[in-house]
């Protein structure tokens, strides 16, 4: 194993290890896995670091605003040089040293270093909340990330839900077959034993791939569908939706931000036209030795104060302005077409779950019919009541049984993944799941 691999191994398995002694428990909710996912994913942890090195260059803008700068010089040198010419010879022997201390600062720039500053510090925020979205062009968002962990989570207790029922079936048909030694019950018996086997295969590797997306297993028991659907809490209405979603949406936000720094580059450029208006100020000292005649020693200070004013002559100016200003056309039209997205994408989905809910009830209801009738007839083979039915009869009614729970299934994860789409655009997704 190459070392720089081991060392990954190593961290990864410190990190693990750390989870496991801060939460004691392994991930059994929605909430828990994303949570998890989140801070200690190796994608967001390389996002946070970039985030980290973003708000370092805004430090250093504002420190160009705010501190004067400048520059320690320090030198010295030596000499010796011998001279012949006709009779004459010198020689000398001597060495030098100076230090200087320069001090500089723009007192007026038309603002260009504190509207870059302010846009940086912009640029910083927006680039924070745009890696809240999902977008797929940015890499490595923690709302891609959100949404992956999701998609892990659901699809391991919709495995485990349609396990539970297939057993459940499993039992019903070999309760029949203690009473009617059918061959259409045996083999009915045998497609459902391998169904439940491949959905046990299957269920191993979605274990991994949460591990792989998570970082932790998940728990033993987790939320089931109608718990998980109970967990995601959203506005009341669709207005209360977008209202929320101007004010916290993350790619809202994200466009407000971009606005809010193309206005400051705008500023900053008209400002870097000119005049500009710096002080400066120097210190420095000098030291020379003859080592052959001290009496040519020297040594001497100095010490200076100025103020200058500079006006750039730069035709390129009007065009980096008329750049700046269609920049910030951009960036306004951005931001309304962000808001008008979330509009729309909010009151689609509140309308889309006032069918889903519908859809629901009618469903669950159907199921349960179904299921009670199923189970009865079951039942009475116990009571040695069974005898006379039609089989195939029975089997259809399974069948049925079995095409009404898959609908509900379909429902239920509709409705989910609807309330899920909600709390990304309304910001709750980070605002409720996400621990700081």
């Amino acid at each position: 194993m190459k070392k720089s691999s081991f060392a990954y191994s190593l961290l990864l398995f410190s990190i693990s290890g750390n989870l496991m002694a801060i939460t004691n428990d392994l991930p059994a909710s929605l909430r828990e896995s994303i949570s998890v996912a989140v801070k200690y994913n190796p994608k967001t942890v390389s996002t946070n670091e970039l985030l980290e090195s973003i708000h370092y260059q805004t430090l250093a803008s504002k420190a160009d605003v705010y501190y004067p700068g400048g520059s320690i010089r320090c030198g010295s040198n030596g000499s010796n040089s011998q001279t012949k010419y006709s009779s004459m010879n010198s020689t000398y022997k001597g060495s030098s040293a100076s230090c200087d201390l320069s001090v500089s600062m723009t007192v007026y720039d038309g603002g260009a270093a504190l509207n870059r500053y302010k846009s940086q510090e912009a640029s910083e925020a927006a680039t924070k909340a745009a890696y809240n979205t999902s977008d797929s062009m940015i890499p490595n968002t923690r709302g891609g990330l959100a949404n992956k962990a999701m998609s892990n989570y659901v699809s391991l207790i919709n495995t485990q839900g349609n396990l539970n029922y297939s057993n459940k079936v499993l039992g019903l048909l070999k309760k029949i077959s203690k009473v009617e030694d059918d061959i259409l019950i045996q083999t009915a018996i045998e497609e459902w034993e391998l169904e439940i086997s491949q959905t046990v295969d299957s269920q191993k590797i979605q274990k991994e791939s949460f591990e792989y997306t998570v970082t932790l297993p998940p728990a033993d028991t987790l939320e089931d569908l109608d718990e998980t659907i109970k967990s995601l809490k959203i506005p009341a209405s669709a207005d209360d939706a977008i209202l929320l979603a101007l004010n916290n949406g993350p790619e809202v936000i994200r466009r407000n931000l971009n606005v809010k720094m193309a206005e400051f580059d705008l500023k900053a450029t008209k400002g870097s036209i000119g005049p500009y208006i710096s002080v400066s100020a120097n210190v420095g000292s000098d030291l020379s030795r003859d080592r052959l005649d001290p009496s040519n020693n020297y040594r001497g200070s100095s010490a200076s104060v100025g103020i200058s004013v500079t006006i750039p002559l730069d035709v390129s100016g009007k065009y980096r302005v008329k750049s700046s200003e269609a920049r910030l056309a951009s960036k306004i039209s951005e931001k309304e077409a962000a808001i008008k997205d979330a509009k729309h994408s909010i009151s689609e989905q509140y309308k889309r779950l006032v069918n889903l809910r519908k859809n629901y009830e009618a469903e669950s209801k159907s199921y349960s019919d179904m299921l009670l009738y199923v189970e009865s007839v079951a039942n009475s083979a116990e009571q040695n009541n069974f005898l006379g039915r039609d089989i195939s009869k029975f089997l259809a009614s399974v069948a049925s049984l079995d095409k009404r729970y898959y609908q509900l299934q379909r429902t239920k994860n509709e409705m989910l993944y609807n309330l899920f789409s909600i709390q990304q655009v309304t910001g709750q997704l980070f605002s409720d799941f996400i621990v700081e």
